[in-house]
């Protein structure tokens, strides 16, 4: 099982979660306007965040379908983390 960019907590929940969760792609990256998230395995009301190194919420979306583009541009430039369930993916805002 290759778990790279998920995070799982200390209960079993979150493994649970990663094996039959949400994958996802986000491209391009960097990027600089949109953000383009590819899903597969999308479930009902899966919710994406899009967190700063601070850990905190710049942006939350719902995902309503498997792909979904993101207008990024008001973002400033930097290092995010992009969450869908429990996967997490590195992005560059440039």
């Amino acid at each position: 099982m290759n778990i790279k960019g998920v995070i799982c907590g200390a209960d079993d929940t979150g493994i649970e979660e990663a094996r039959n969760g949400i994958s996802f792609n986000l491209y391009p990256n960097p990027a600089s306007q949109t953000l383009n998230i590819a899903c597969n395995n999308l479930k009902d009301n899966a919710t994406l965040q899009m967190l700063n190194t601070q850990g905190q919420i710049v942006l939350q979306s719902k995902l309503l379908n498997a792909n979904t583009k993101l207008n990024i541009q008001h973002l400033p430039s930097g290092l995010y983390f992009v969450k869908v369930g429990s996967e997490v993916r590195k992005v560059v805002k440039e």
